[in-house]
């Protein structure tokens, strides 16, 4: 539809959001000059464009856009016995649940990594006292086998 509009528009040579009157003053200007009876400059295909062209615009005028004042800012009053309102409300208890949702796996994650830094943390240390463990036993076989030298 918009794009029949545009070329509607075109047609004529007026900008897709002239008013009615400048619609008016365009076709009438433009049929002056291309009427089949206007001599020289007379064109019936460019004549037949212009008359579908008005008809069109005029059996389908410019839809009116609503205010977007709400949303740069500015209270128009448009929105106020809508279903805005609530759609606003639960817009804003989404978001609110949304930033709750973030923090909660944000700090589940936190604890994750520190459980697993923890965990890494315990495992040097079992790690080490295995080693020592290991190490003493070493010393311990290498002292009973120097006992056992001295004792033959």
């Amino acid at each position: 539809m918009n794009q029949i509009r545009y070329l509607a528009c075109r047609t004529l040579g007026v900008r897709t959001d002239a008013s009615e009157e400048e619609i008016k003053k365009a076709y009438k200007t433009l049929v002056k000059i291309y009427h089949p009876d206007a001599g020289e400059t007379g064109d019936a295909e460019h004549y037949d464009a212009i008359v579908k062209a008005y008809d069109f615009l005029c059996s389908h005028p410019a839809v009116k856009e609503k205010p977007m004042g709400k949303i740069l800012g500015k209270d128009t009053g448009y929105y106020k016995d809508s279903s805005y309102a609530t759609f606003d409300k639960r817009y804003q208890k989404q978001r609110q649940r949304r930033k709750e949702e973030f923090a909660r796996r944000t700090k589940e994650v936190h604890n994750r990594n520190e459980r697993e830094k923890q965990q890494k943390q315990q495992y040097k240390d079992a790690m080490e006292a295995i080693r020592a463990i290991r190490a003493a036993q070493l010393i311990q076989s290498l002292l009973d086998k120097a006992k056992e030298e001295q004792d033959k």
